[in-house]
């Protein structure tokens, strides 16, 4: 898995199901609204962060879990991959304008885009911290695309730090809910397997022996799980499972061309990214059962990559 297609790894793991998105003349018909009753901090169901791609170029969009109030907050130019939100409610997210991974912070308020600093790295799958003042990510040094690490960086940018540095690549960093752990995905033992480091570094250790790990994990509500994609054989091509970490015993949750979970604050609810219906849309499923709650988009735009936010 190189950089450019862990970057574009909804397209890669969707690809099969759709044909992929080179040269693909599809439109958009996301009903972008966002009325005064859908204030982010308006009661209701949990806001949840994505990217849409139509002909290769990928916008960030917002919505609530229920399907409804869905908007493109940044009109900043290049493609936007991998949202992931600050308590306060600011979304940082890749951005490969100009040729070179960079990670940008989007305020939703003021409706600014700002560059993430982080010195001469490529940076992608940005992280903020459950307190909001750190930002993991995958960075590449210049020049190179082949090995990638793990870096923080304070989110008002400085000096990254690199932690749980090794050989390969590392990607897809994601937080434990207490702040003090960083999972990542790395091929360093030779298959891509879930790994964790400590947020001050250190070394790093395995936390999954599945192999064929596909994309960024997502921690439990409670820290005591992961959900995770991996390889699937048939019709499936790519399932969702959940590892119990003190135990190892793995369970799956969906295999049903579902890939890239994200697990709402409350541990109940699942969204995934899902080509159950011919096309690459966001589902909500129950996460303790697996079985679908309802499709929340319904465009012929390749949509993914889905974070869960603050609100309500």
């Amino acid at each position: 898995m190189t950089a450019r297609n862990w970057t574009g790894f909804v397209v890669a793991l969707l690809a099969a199901a759709v044909g992929g998105c080179g040269g693909d003349t599809r439109t958009a018909d996301l009903t972008v609204q966002a009325p005064p009753s859908c204030a982010l901090t308006a009661a209701g169901a949990q806001w949840l962060a994505f990217s849409a791609g139509v002909n290769g170029v990928y916008q960030l969009h917002v919505m609530r879990s229920d399907g409804t109030c869905i908007d493109a907050p940044s009109s900043a130019a290049g493609s936007k991959f991998f949202p992931t939100w600050s308590p306060a409610g600011v979304i940082a997210y890749m951005n490969n304008s100009g040729g070179k991974m960079q990670v940008y912070q989007h305020d939703l308020v003021a409706g600014t885009d700002t560059l993430l600093d982080v010195g001469t790295l490529s940076a992608t799958s940005p992280a903020f911290s459950p307190d909001g003042s750190t930002i993991a990510f995958e960075g590449y040094a210049a020049g190179v695309t082949n090995a990638s690490d793990i870096f923080v960086v304070p989110a008002a940018g400085g000096t990254p730090v690199k932690v749980g540095a090794g050989s390969g690549l590392s990607a897809g960093p994601a937080w434990s809910p207490d702040g003090a752990w960083i999972y990542f995905v790395s091929n360093r033992s030779g298959s891509y397997e879930v790994w964790k480091v400590a947020r001050t570094g250190g070394s790093a250790t395995q936390a999954t022996t599945s192999s064929g790990i596909l994309g960024r994990p997502a921690v439990s509500a409670g820290g005591l799980a992961l959900a995770y994609t991996r390889s699937a054989s048939g019709g499936a091509f790519s399932e969702v499972v959940e590892r119990t970490l003190s135990t190892g015993a793995i369970r799956v949750v969906s295999g049903q061309k579902d890939g890239e979970p994200a697990i709402d604050r409350t541990g109940t609810g699942l969204v995934v990214t899902s080509s159950r219906g011919g096309n690459p849309d966001l589902w909500l499923l129950d996460a303790s059962t697996g079985a679908a709650v309802r499709q929340l988009t319904n465009a012929s735009s390749i949509d993914g990559m889905a974070a869960f936010g603050p609100f309500p």
